[in-house]
């Protein structure tokens, strides 16, 4: 299955861990992900989110150019969202988020990677 992960340009410590482990668990089951190197543009963004057939968003590595990017792959794309959020960070999710009813997003919050991983597999990824 082809796979997005919202990312931040310049992760660093703890959430660029998040992004690799990610990674090497879905490409350990046979996914491939579009945007392992980060794009050169918004544009190519915008492209990859086009071929991709399910997006993920990790909130804790997220940023400003990602709610564009979960906006137009919910909206345009219609593109099934997966959005993961570190519970302890729950209180600081922004309130559109928090309150997205799209049929084709699913919020999700996580304590370590390891349920993670267990939400993806309910995900069947």
């Amino acid at each position: 299955m082809k796979i997005y992960i919202a990312r931040e340009e310049n992760i660093q410590n703890d959430k660029s861990q998040v992004f690799k482990r990610l990674v090497n668990y879905l490409e350990n089951r046979g996914h491939i992900i579009l945007n392992k190197e980060a794009p050169d543009d918004f544009e190519q963004r915008l492209n990859l989110i086009k071929q991709c057939e399910i997006f993920i968003a990790i909130f804790s590595l997220a940023q400003f150019d990602s709610g564009f990017e979960l906006s137009y792959a919910l909206t345009h794309a219609r593109k099934k969202c997966i959005v993961f959020y570190r519970q302890s960070e729950e209180k600081n999710l922004p309130k559109l988020l928090a309150g997205c009813t799209f049929s084709n997003c699913y919020l999700r919050g996580y304590k370590s990677f390891d349920q993670l991983q267990n939400i993806l597999t309910l995900f069947k990824l």
